[in-house]
C-alpha cells in the first residue's frame, strides 16, 4: 500500500536528489533513513544500559564475571555446531 507524505519542498528535493545518486527510489530513501535512524536509537538504548551498569560496581563486576565464563567457551574446540 502506497500513500502521500507531505513535506517540504526542500526536503523533497534532498530525497528526489538521494534516491536518483543511489539509483533508488525516494520511497527506499526515506525507509533506509527510518532504519538507519531506529538502529542508532537501539544503540543509544544499549549505551545508556551499559553506562547504568558500569554505575554499580557490583552489578558491573558480576557482569564481566559471567562475560569472562562465556568467553572461555571460544576455546573449546567446538565449531559453532558443537562438533569438533
Amino acid at each position: 500500500m502506497q500513500t502521500t507524505v507531505k513535506v517540504d519542498a526542500k526536503v523533497r528535493d534532498r530525497i528526489a536528489r538521494l534516491a536518483e545518486q543511489r539509483e533508488m527510489s525516494m520511497g527506499a530513501v526515506i525507509a533506509a533513513a527510518i532504519e538507519r535512524e531506529e538502529r542508532a536509537e537501539r544503540f543509544a538504548a544499549i549505551d545508556v544500559a551499559y553506562t547504568r551498569l558500569e554505575a554499580d560496581p557490583d552489578e558491573w563486576r558480576s557482569y564481566r564475571a559471567e562475560q569472562a565464563e562465556w568467553e572461555a567457551t571460544l576455546a573449546d574446540g567446538l565449531d559453532d555446531e558443537g562438533t569438533r
